[in-house]
């Protein structure tokens, strides 16, 4: 593959991992036979984040390049990626800024890439223990998706996106599922979910740090990935209302847009576990205010 593979690195807040997730990197371009650009986008870090980022981009110029986004939003993000710096549609790769990759994973991914041309996005595989990445995995395997931690998009599927100019809607939360399901569907709801538009790199290994609540930091950030789940969930049904009547290529700018389709949202979508109730009850609600 003789063109340059872009990769767009999302980070916020990472400044405890982003050093370790920007030199894996490093080392799989070093691995591979193939020529990669990585676009760090930096959205709305308040931590070190963006001045570690700028310190690794010195001593690496050749490789990596940093944008400072005053926005913290990962749609806004995934955007201004995909719009305004992979202009040309070059394969691109979508990697988090707290996932760490195998050192094979970029060389393995252009290689699944290179043959099977006709999907729409390629999955990472992730290598983390645990029951939650043994059902994502099987997960991968039987139905197929795009996870939001290490994936790839194809020219072919970019510029069916920028044809329909589709784009993230901002306050987003959970990319990968609204990405899996345009994927699936091929831009339209009214496709069905087929398979073969998802790739699987099962060798491109990507890693992250569980999250386990053992400290009080700890909990609050659970806590706060508990809330952020709920809202997702409410956020998706709302999206579905839309694009049942719109599709899925005129998605509103913004998410708050959206949430006054919130027609089909009731009492009955609020889960009764002891975990999510207290968020459920309070996402619906705010939602049901649009």
């Amino acid at each position: 593959m003789e063109d340059e593979i872009i990769i767009c690195v999302v980070a916020h807040n990472e400044q405890d991992r982003i050093i370790e997730c920007l030199v894996q990197i490093a080392n799989a371009i070093q691995y591979s036979t193939y020529q990669f650009q990585v676009e760090i986008i930096a959205n709305g870090c308040t931590d070190y984040t963006v001045k570690l980022c700028e310190a690794f981009c010195k001593i690496n110029p050749e490789h990596f390049t940093l944008h400072d986004l005053a926005m913290g939003d990962k749609a806004n993000a995934w955007n201004y990626f995909s719009y305004q710096v992979n202009k040309a549609n070059s394969l691109a790769i979508y990697i988090d800024g707290d996932c760490f990759i195998s050192i094979n994973a970029l060389e393995d991914m252009v290689k699944t890439y290179l043959t099977n041309k006709g999907v729409n996005s390629i999955a990472g595989f992730p290598a983390t223990t645990g029951r939650g990445a043994l059902n994502w995995r099987r997960n991968l395997i039987e139905n197929g998706e795009t996870p939001g931690n290490f994936y790839a998009l194809t020219p072919q599927f970019l510029e069916k996106i920028k044809a329909l100019d589709f784009k993230l809607p901002i306050g987003l939360i959970g990319d990968d599922s609204v990405l899996s399901w345009v994927c699936g569907n091929d831009l339209s709801i009214k496709n069905e979910r087929n398979k073969a538009n998802f790739g699987l790199s099962i060798n491109s290994l990507f890693y992250y740090e569980r999250l386990l609540p053992n400290s009080i930091k700890n909990i609050r950030s659970y806590l706060r990935r508990l809330d952020r789940y709920s809202l997702r969930r409410y956020q998706q049904k709302c999206i579905r209302t839309y694009v049942d009547q719109y599709d899925f290529s005129s998605l509103p700018h913004t998410i708050e847009e959206l949430y006054k389709f919130n027609t089909k949202l009731s009492l009955k979508d609020i889960r009764l576990d002891f975990v999510n109730i207290i968020f459920d009850i309070k996402n619906i609600i705010f939602i049901k205010k649009w």
